[in-house]
């Protein structure tokens, strides 16, 4: 057979084949192992976080073959390096920059930002591969609350039912929370 092709491993299980041809046919058990690491892919990227604060959820990559297959071989092995790749806000990554894989899955699970804004994306790198998250944003973290507009002074009614009754609504008051800069979260 020049064109029998499986891109999907069964490790540690059995893919079934049968092959049939004239008056000749078999059915034979087959293990297809992943291959060799082709990519470095981000399986849980970074979302939204607390400034200072480690991301809720890790950030998950893996070694993949051409099947998309996670490779758990030598060839991944490598360790992957972090760090800050779109940061027009002059923010601060911190924890482990460096983890090693395990069983082809390279886990982050102390990663921090500093430094508000939108558009953060992390670049990870190993010997042979490199690959962008998706951009996130970081976000204050809130220790108080504020006001954001409030009545200059009151309205009364005009209708007839409460003609002459200051209105305390009008306009509406509206509050929000605040990180220790003073920025609306």
């Amino acid at each position: 057979f020049t064109d029998l092709h499986i891109d999907k491993a069964s490790f540690p299980g059995f893919h079934s084949v049968s092959i049939t041809g004239g008056s000749l046919a078999t059915t034979m058990q087959v293990q297809v192992k992943p291959g060799v690491a082709a990519s470095l892919s981000v399986f849980r990227p970074p979302e939204d976080a607390m400034s200072g604060r480690v991301f809720f959820s890790p950030v998950v990559l893996q070694f993949l073959d051409l099947g998309g297959n996670v490779v758990t071989g030598p060839t991944a092995q490598e360790p992957v390096t972090v760090q800050l790749e779109r940061n027009k806000f002059g923010g601060l990554i911190t924890g482990t920059y460096t983890v090693t894989p395990v069983s082809g899955v390279v886990t982050f699970h102390d990663l921090k930002v500093t430094g508000i804004g939108n558009g953060y994306t992390l670049l990870f790198t190993s010997a042979s591969f490199r690959v962008e998250s998706v951009s996130f944003g970081v976000h204050g973290v809130p220790v108080s609350m504020g006001l954001i507009s409030f009545p200059a002074g009151t309205v009364a009614y005009t209708g007839s039912d409460f003609a002459g009754v200051p209105n305390p609504y009008m306009p509406p008051i509206r509050v929000a929370l605040l990180d220790e800069a003073k920025n609306v979260i």
